[in-house]
């Protein structure tokens, strides 16, 4: 499949650390961040009202639980925690190649890295 995206050609031309890429982005990572934002501002009371609820939830929610009996959560926390150590794993091999590259490939590496990226 042909990498042709208007983002692509204005964004990847600058993207001098890594030529040529060391993997296919992603469907997601080709979208503009503009659409993104334009969504964050169409719906911003959606964002405010998470916000609140959790707000009330961390300050109200452990005077609720008070005198409850505590919830047996140990099945959804294995869940949780299996899920996030595969996410962690496919992350890491996702993002390994690049910073390998920028680290040990380049003459300033770590700079490069940490303070122009």
């Amino acid at each position: 499949m042909e990498l042709n995206s208007t983002y692509l050609d204005t964004v990847l031309p600058h993207w001098h650390y890594s030529s040529p890429l060391k993997r296919k982005p992603f469907a997601f990572e080709l979208e503009s961040p503009v659409e993104h934002l334009a969504w964050v501002d169409r719906n911003y009371y959606w964002i405010m009202g998470v916000g609140v609820i959790y707000f009330l939830m961390v300050h109200l929610g452990p005077k609720w639980m008070a005198k409850r009996e505590p919830f047996d959560l140990r099945r959804p926390l294995a869940v949780w925690n299996f899920a996030f150590g595969l996410f962690s794993m496919v992350a890491f091999v996702r993002i390994f190649p690049d910073f390998a590259d920028i680290w040990w490939g380049s003459e300033d590496g770590p700079h490069q890295l940490v303070c122009e990226r």
